[in-house]
């Protein structure tokens, strides 16, 4: 076996290095970004790529002027996988063909057919795992490598992923094999999930709901979904509008407002806000809908603070009215960038209180990590995911099991 590190420019140029000294055979065990150069901390290095791969030197005779593909991966830990799977089956593979021997047993004095390819296989997937630099960098044991690798795939930090592993290493959890692993996983994930619940419960008071966020995440249309849900609910529900700068969203919301049946305000100002307020006291939920505001545009979140900061506070009025507290859902499109989630979440948060996390567009996206990760980091709940156009379909409250599912796809393994 010979292991070695490259480094390079970029990936390519590192694949190139790797495939002319090691030959196309060469495995690609990890990839990390490093900085090299003066500067303390390597804070003004130049960035580069370290790639670790690795040769089987007792296999590889006879076949260096074969052409192969080089092996490639956007992240180590899908590798390693793809590298493990595969001879996990196999493995199956040979248990099923030696059941099938088992009543009548093997010949006496004879050896098992099959003891000399499983050895094989093991020691491939020893090879694999050993020589990963995983557990030794991570202290993570090999019956935790899938649903750790799972997690980084579906996009979780490696912080967290790690923070997950470990807990469960402390707590003595004995992994059998990958599904419980898995289980014990994503159980770890439900409790540390923060959720708000559904947004009007029975016997709750009137619940003022404001929806903020950037332009095009689906804010008006998660608005009509849990208008329409909350009226099929038997609730009494009137939607207001800040959000003159669209013609077409005020038509929009019209129009959902109109087939579900309940009362829509324009409002151009915050005394008209607290003026529609008032006329809606006898509604059991406000909701809001917001103009798209761009996180790096500090004049359009001051317009939104505007609206909605100010104390409601009305004391003393021959209408009795004493007070409102706007509840504020920042709704986020799930298949934006995660670092551009994060800017947008502490940029709102910078100049409102956000009280819970809508993501939108589920469909679009397989990597949900930014879900848990955000929530995690803020300490901002959850409150409803959007699956789609449909109206009031594609919406459903956020729960601890919808996210370890979306993460962990449990309910695919199931089926």
């Amino acid at each position: 076996m010979r292991i070695k590190k490259f480094e390079a420019v970029n990936m390519r140029e590192a694949l190139r290095l790797v495939k002319n000294e090691m030959g196309p055979h060469a495995v690609i065990l990890s990839t990390r970004s490093l900085k090299r150069g003066e500067g303390s901390f390597g804070l003004f290095g130049r960035p580069v790529i370290e790639v670790t791969a690795a040769i089987d030197t007792d296999n590889v005779s006879g076949v260096k002027d074969q052409k192969a593909a080089p092996v490639t991966s956007d992240h180590y830990f899908s590798h390693l996988s793809t590298l493990i799977d595969p001879l996990r089956n196999d493995i199956n593979a040979i248990k099923e063909m030696m059941g099938r021997y088992s009543d009548g047993g093997f010949p006496k004095g004879s050896d098992n057919p099959f003891r000399g390819e499983i050895d094989k296989l093991k020691s491939k997937m020893d090879f694999i795992i050993k020589h990963s630099g995983m557990a030794e960098d991570f202290a993570i044991d090999e019956g935790y490598l899938i649903p750790y690798q799972q997690m980084l795939s579906r996009g979780i930090n490696e912080e967290y992923a790690s923070d997950i592993i470990h807990t469960m290493q402390k707590k003595g959890y004995k992994i059998q094999n990958n599904t419980l692993a898995i289980a014990s996983a994503a159980d770890r994930v439900m409790k540390s999930t923060k959720v708000s619940g559904p947004m009007y419960k029975k016997n709750d008071s009137q619940k003022v709901v404001a929806f903020v966020g950037p332009t095009g995440v689906g804010k008006t249309t998660s608005i009509a979904k849990l208008s329409a849900v909350e009226t099929f609910a038997k609730n009494r529900v009137a939607i207001i509008t800040i959000d003159t700068y669209r013609v077409a969203a005020v038509e929009q919301i019209k129009i959902y407002a109109k087939i579900i049946g309940i009362p829509v305000d324009v409002v151009l100002t915050p005394e008209e806000l607290k003026e529609s307020l008032r006329m809606h006291r006898d509604k059991d939920i406000i909701m809001i809908d917001t103009a798209g505001r761009s996180h790096k545009n500090d004049k359009q979140l001051h317009e939104i603070s505007e609206f909605l900061n100010p104390s409601m506070k009305q004391r003393g009025t021959h209408e009795n009215f004493s007070s409102h507290s706007i509840e504020i859902h920042l709704v986020i499109s799930a298949n934006s960038d995660e670092k551009n989630i994060g800017d947008t979440i502490d940029k709102f948060r910078g100049v409102t209180t956000i009280n819970s996390l809508l993501f939108t567009k589920l469909d679009e996206t397989d990597l949900f990590g930014a879900l848990y990760n955000q929530s995690l980091r803020t300490g901002i709940p959850l409150s409803y995911f959007t699956t789609g156009q449909k109206v009031p379909e594609d919406i459903e409250a956020a729960t601890p099991e919808r996210v370890a599912d979306l993460i962990f796809q449990l309910s695919k393994a199931e089926n």
